[in-house]
């Protein structure tokens, strides 16, 4: 929220005259900063969605984000490929049988589509390592390269079976609580985020309420508390940080 010196939080380095959205308006976000951090002096170029989560996970913005995300924004054409998707496809897995078992909508695709579909993994947005490793530049690379345990909540998640009709193989945005059935809801779009991302905790879709995300996530939370092995470094994502419907 307008943490970048746009505050109204009465503390902090900001400036009241340039913010956008008030606290009125956002009251939830004014009490997540009030309560946790406001990131005062917080700088990066992130100007949407498209970019910004780049620069929050990997400190910068490939060349084809910054090319592409005003066209995208604008809705003059071009694919949303900014968080591990690439042409509407999740390049988390590499075949199209890999994509088709974990999210059943790639069934009803007609084969002469689904069998020339692009294999492998590679994702033209991602950033390398400092070390040169492809695609593996991103802030959970570099903790899990550092041995430390890390989760997942909502980052870089495939927002397709959010946008199917569940006859379809989509999931409704009408499973609250998705973990009492054991009904997977997110399916990342990054292998090293696959084993580590909580499938209970719905991605980026303003049709669900954040007040079952957090459920989620304190659930978690308090069963790590509980076995004494909370993770060293969580991405949480509430989304409606959007401020949309």
């Amino acid at each position: 929220m307008g943490t970048f010196e746009r505050s109204d939080l009465g503390k902090g380095n900001g400036d009241p005259s340039i913010v956008v959205y008030a606290k009125p308006i956002t009251p939830n976000l004014h009490a997540l900063a009030s309560n946790f951090v406001d990131l005062d002096n917080f700088y990066d170029s992130g100007e949407v969605s498209g970019d910004g989560w780049n620069w929050s996970t990997s400190a910068r913005a490939a060349d084809t984000i910054e090319k592409t995300e005003p066209i995208n924004y604008a809705g003059r054409g071009l694919n949303y490929d900014y968080e591990g998707t690439n042409r509407n496809v999740n390049v988390g897995y590499a075949t199209p049988a890999e994509r088709a078992a974990a999210f059943a909508a790639y069934n009803t695709l007609p084969p002469q589509i689904k069998n020339r579909l692009l294999l492998g993994t590679a994702d033209v947005s991602a950033p390398d390592s400092p070390e040169g490793e492809e695609g593996a530049g991103y802030l959970w690379n570099s903790a899990l390269r550092g041995g430390l345990k890390v989760r997942n909540y909502g980052f870089f998640i495939d927002l397709g079976p959010y946008s199917i009709p569940a006859e379809l193989g989509g999931i409704p945005a009408t499973i609250r609580h998705p973990a009492n059935s054991s009904t997977p809801v997110s399916f990342s779009t990054k292998v090293a985020l696959q084993p580590i991302t909580d499938q209970f905790f719905r991605g980026y879709d303003n049709k669900f309420p954040d007040f079952y995300r957090v459920d989620e996530w304190a659930r978690e939370f308090e069963q790590f508390e509980k076995d004494g092995n909370l993770p060293n470094l969580e991405f949480v994502r509430v989304m409606h940080d959007h401020t949309g419907t």
